[in-house]
């Protein structure tokens, strides 16, 4: 099989190998794993990547703007209006993208005859015309296409050239090709071993010859590769060849060829320059020019370094000491300066700078710690994820344990004794620095790998040995007395275990981890019970001993620390933002766009805040789920929720009368008919589309709809037994006579509950934080809202809770904002829900006595405006009969911040945290970080505006300060609605 076609196999076979099934992905807003190209778009000057997860991604500076899932990985193509191809050459396809829409896809087949493999292509400036160059490797035929990116029809085109290699279009859409064959020793002679003959052409929109040369070079053809580059200006060409790449040694002399463009006749200076090329296996040859001057990558010596080659003047060369070794992948200029991409670490760098200018693909690194008992996993320098806690923090941040693994302190993880690596001897293994140690190739199972690492257990008794993909586990009889005899496979069973993937016996299937090429890393609890593995796409997955069985698997962003864990089946439990870091991808063929659904959309069957628990205390998937009555035996392909889609707008359409028609779509992929469809406006319901219901049975309808006149985000959810939709969104540009727009009236309902029937729930400040939040808006009325109504609601019991959230429903409408403000005592029943405890609350009769949260939500998510929530309900006491019960607050953010809901969360606590009050503050930490933020100290951009993500950040450092980092509040809002003011600076 051709070099290419076995790399377009390599990078697709964990696609294709999953096809129609839903695959776990995650998804932190930045590549996971390797990226495969990058380039600057030619009028916003925003930056595109192609990942080797599958992804196409517009970036703003460090700013992700758009994400596409690809049914596969291509080449990537930009043209000068913006447009961004991806040319899927295995399937012969190519799709065209711009912001992150689908513009259309086209079919390309590289020839009549069978067996052809594109090999090269290239795109016309102005996007409507793709070249492929194609080769069939059996007969030795190539063949040349030219397609309409538009109709997808193609012209085959007699060339001047015999079998083009490369190919770019000019500016005014000429077409130039390169391509190479032997020297001759004399006319009709045998072919010159050390030269090779390089044809040039340059011909019109008509393919007529306007100018072609033809030169002999030294060097030799076989393995070649080469470039062509057009200076931006047009006015120069340079061609280049590397020859015998990949296959012998570095050193050969690079063929340097500067050329006028227009006639091709060849600049002044060498031809060849005695510059050590660089191997071939990741590099992708593509010069770019910077500042007049051609820039490559080559070797000074042995040092990566980089060559500029300014036409008239001789080549330079500029060394590298410090950044990313050898890890150069393609050049390009970006916000005007020369930079280099290290498609394995996901970094733009400036190579002549030595600095890291933008990482796209991060995660959280540092040496692998594990507690005694499993319970905790830490990464050293970042902090520690504690299972039983639910929550990732620094290590002195965390509470005392209730397991066995006591206080959290470094001396107490069990970190690797040593990593060494195992060399393949004369048949036999032996360790570095080590003495021998039998091990047999066979019976570890790792074919024809030769190196692999070793970890040992902080006891000496449990060996782990792993290679790219497997990891094993040995058991010492004796250590280190008996070395030679001592790593047996007897008293406990041996094992191998890929923790990415899994034999089916038919073909190897993925398991939950995304792009896990690699283990990096492995650990062994003190008790021997657990190990844990840190993968390449930033997984850390959590294991047990006796059989290797991976039993929970965990990511942590790398940047906001937001965390999820989950198991093989689904089944999960995140941090209140978490929960958007992973989600099921579903292919619909090779050629069509995959759905994406974000884990959050199986909540309610899969969402188990108190999985990680029960897993360590069974050490079994199947006993825990029996211990936590999990019910349902849905899979996740049974549970897909509808897919919409807007078929008569997209984004930027203009709308000129208040009144539109929108067709839509809607797929079933989980056999479950969606029943029902939410329309949004700005994050919103509709307010005269309110609970809009279906009219027909059909997958295609239309809803006429009355818009403010104003610019817009329109979205459409679906709904049915199985859950929501993503949201279908485009954002409408009002192109009338412009609305005069009014400030907004502000509705707070504020509850605060202090004094309880049942003393022993008594707090002292949740009724005070209630007034002191209620004053504090009050003081906005003639600022930001033209008038702030208010009730206050001090110790109230359930029946006055649920009058107030029905006066909030009769007050609001589509130009007010409503809030919603709750400080009390909060639990979760036995069966997992949620319910605010009232003055009456009587903890044996919740459902009686209690607000459950269904009633909240309710509520909230069908109010016209834009909604607040600010919850501070994670007091300690006694509650639930001195049970030990904290309620589940990252279930409530995590719900009433879906799309259908579309409310903007603030909460004081996570995980199993508790919300503090202190004398010192007269308040809550929450409430008294709450009140200084939005009367001012949130204003960090000092135009007096405090905006959802400042009052963000202001809580977040506030009152991690306040309580000494016990309590960490989080806030969250749905991915409808956009950044917006609350209060104003007084």
């Amino acid at each position: 099989m051709p070099r290419m076609a076995w790399l377009y196999l390599l990078l697709w076979w964990p696609i294709v190998a999953a096809a129609n099934a839903p695959e776990l992905r995650i998804d932190p807003g930045y590549h996971v794993g390797p990226v495969n190209n990058v380039a600057t778009l030619p009028q916003s000057k925003q930056l595109v990547s192609l990942g080797r997860d599958s992804t196409l991604r517009w970036w703003q500076g460090e700013t992700l703007l758009h994400t596409v899932h690809l049914p596969v990985i291509g080449e990537m193509r930009v043209a000068s209006d913006d447009t961004v191809a991806v040319i899927d050459a295995f399937h012969g396809r190519m799709y065209r993208f711009r912001s992150g829409h689908l513009v259309n896809q086209v079919s390309i087949k590289p020839a009549e005859s069978q067996g052809h493999v594109i090999t090269g292509t290239c795109l016309s400036l102005d996007g409507s015309r793709l070249a492929t160059i194609s080769f069939n490797y059996e007969s030795r035929e190539s063949a040349f296409r030219i397609w309409s990116t538009t109709q997808g029809t193609a012209e085959r085109v007699s060339l001047p050239v015999d079998s083009p290699s490369r190919c770019l279009f000019a500016p005014n859409n000429d077409l130039i090709l390169m391509s190479y064959g032997p020297a001759q020793t004399s006319p009709g002679g045998t072919p010159a071993e050390d030269h090779f003959v390089l044809q040039l052409a340059r011909l019109d929109s008509q393919f007529r010859i306007k100018a072609q040369h033809r030169m002999t070079l030294p060097g030799v053809l076989q393995n070649t590769a080469s470039a062509l580059s057009l200076s931006p200006d047009g006015a120069y060409l340079a061609a280049i060849h590397f020859p015998s790449i990949g296959f012998e040694p570095v050193g050969r002399p690079i063929s340097l060829v500067m050329l006028d463009a227009v006639t091709l006749a060849p600049e002044a200076g060498p031809a060849s320059a005695p510059i050590q090329a660089d191997t071939e296996d990741r590099l992708r040859y593509d010069p770019v020019w910077h500042q007049g001057a051609l820039w490559m990558r080559a070797l000074d010596g042995d040092k990566p370094g980089m060559l500029s080659w300014q036409p008239g003047q001789p080549p330079q060369l500029h060394s590298r000491h410090a950044g990313p070794e050898s890890d150069v992948d393609k050049l390009l200029v970006w916000q005007g300066q020369l930079m280099a991409l290290s498609g394995d670490k996901g970094t733009l760098f400036n190579p002549i700078a030595n600095t890291v200018e933008l990482n796209l693909a991060p995660r959280l690194t540092g040496a692998l710690q594990l507690s005694a008992d499993g319970t905790r996993i830490g990464i050293a320098g970042q902090g520690v994820m504690d299972l039983m806690q639910r929550q990732f923090a620094k290590a002195q941040s965390l509470p005392q344990s209730q397991s066995t693994a006591g206080p959290f302190t470094p001396a107490q993880l069990a970190a690797p004794i040593r990593r060494v690596k195992i060399m393949g001897m004369d048949g036999q293994r032996r360790a570095a620095q080590w003495r021998p140690v039998p091990f047999d190739r066979e019976s570890l199972s790792v074919g024809s790998e030769a190196e692999m690492s070793l970890v040992a257990d902080p006891g000496h008794q449990t060996m782990l040995v792993f290679n790219g993909t497997n990891i094993h586990r040995l058991v010492a009889r004796a250590w280190p007395e008996n070395w030679q005899t001592g790593w047996v496979e007897q008293g406990l069973p041996d094992w191998v275990v890929n923790p990415a993937f899994e034999d089916t016996g038919v073909a190897w299937k993925q398991r939950s981890c995304t792009f896990a090429r690699s283990i990096e890393q492995a650990i062994i609890s003190k008790d021997r019970q657990w190990y844990a593995t840190a993968l390449e796409d930033g997984t850390y997955c959590l294991g047990r001993m006796s059989d290797g069985a991976n039993l929970l698997h965990l990511y942590v962003h790398p940047h906001s620390k937001e965390w999820v864990a989950w198991t093989d089946d689904g089944y999960y439990d995140a941090s209140p933002n978490g929960d958007t870091l992973i989600g099921y991808r579903v292919s619909n063929g090779k050629t069509a766009m995959p759905d994406i659904y974000p884990v959050q959309a199986f909540r309610k069957r899969f969402y188990r805040p108190d999985l990680a628990s029960a897993l360590l205390t069974h050490k079994d998937t199947a006993q825990a789920l029996v211990a936590l009555n999990a019910k349902t035996t849905d899979s996740i392909a049974a549970a897909l929720p509808p897919a919409i889609s807007i078929t008569s707008h997209k984004d930027g359409d203009r709308f000129s009368q208040s009144q539109i028609t929108v067709r839509y779509q809607i797929r079933n992929p989980g056999n479950r008919q969606a029943d029902r469809i939410r329309v949004l406006l700005d994050g919103r319901p509709l307010a005269t589309e309110r609970g809009l219901q279906r009219q027909s049975n059909t997958n295609e309808g239309q809803i006429t709809l009355t818009l403010p006149q104003r610019d817009v985000s329109l979205s459409l959810v679906a709904e049915s037994a199985s859950g929501a939709s993503q949201p279908a969104s485009v954002n409408l540009i009002w192109h009338g006579r412009a609305e005069f727009v009014i400030k907004p009236k502000l509705y707070l309902l504020a509850v605060g509950v202090s004094d309880y029937q049942d003393d022993t729930l008594d707090l002292r400040y949740a009724a005070k934080d209630a007034a002191d939040f209620a004053r504090t808006m009050a003081e906005q009325s003639g600022q930001l809202y033209r008038e702030v109504e208010i009730k206050l609601l001090e110790n109230a019991d359930s029946e006055a809770l649920l009058d107030g959230l029905d006066w909030l429903r009769a007050q609001v409408t589509s130009k007010d904002v409503a809030m919603l403000f709750l400080a009390g005592h909060g639990v979760n029943d036995a069966d997992g829900d949620y319910f605010f405890l009232t003055a009456d609350a009587n903890t044996e009769r919740l459902r009686r006595s209690a607000v459950e949260y269904h009633d909240i939500r309710k509520t909230l998510s069908n109010l016209p405006g834009k909604t607040l929530a600010f919850i501070d309900t994670c007091h300690s006491g006694n509650i639930m009969g001195g049970r030990r019960a904290v309620t589940d607050i990252n279930a409530v953010v995590q719900d009433l911040a879906a799309a259908e809901n579309g409310v903007v969360v603030f909460a004081s606590a996570t995980g199993n945290q508790y919300a503090l009050e202190d004398p010192q503050w007269n308040n809550g930490a929450f409430t008294r970080a709450l009140v200084e933020g939005l009367t001012g100290q949130a204003d960090y951009t000092g135009d007096g505006a405090i905006t959802i993500n400042q009052l963000d950040l202001y809580l977040s450092e506030r009152v991690k300060d306040l309580t000494g980092n016990r309590q960490t509040p989080t806030s969250t809002k749905p991915q409808t609605v956009s950044d917006f003011p609350i209060s104003i600076k007084l």
